[in-house]
């Protein structure tokens, strides 16, 4: 039996966290939705993940300083998702 990819989503704006998280379990992935950098170090320390989703401006711990938390311990691949318009 295969085992479904685990992936974490990041982002303090409840709606878009909830949509991306709900559209990859359509997908057959396991999810786990946080709304805070700390809620993501937490939830990451306990489950093995295989891809965090993660939004750059969130207030206190932004996706920058939560990224530079997880390569601390992780090489796990990280996607920033964001609303800002340049690369």
């Amino acid at each position: 039996m295969d085992k479904k990819p685990s992936i974490l989503v990041v982002d303090d704006e409840r709606a878009i966290a909830e949509l991306v998280g709900k559209l990859l379990v359509e997908e057959g992935m396991d999810v786990h939705v946080c709304f805070s950098g700390a809620d993501a170090l937490s939830t990451f320390g306990r489950e093995r993940l295989d891809l965090v989703i993660l939004d750059i401006m969130m207030p206190g711990m932004d996706g920058f300083a939560c990224c530079r938390e997880l390569r601390r311990t992780s090489s796990v691949p990280i996607i920033f998702l964001t609303a800002k318009d340049e690369e």
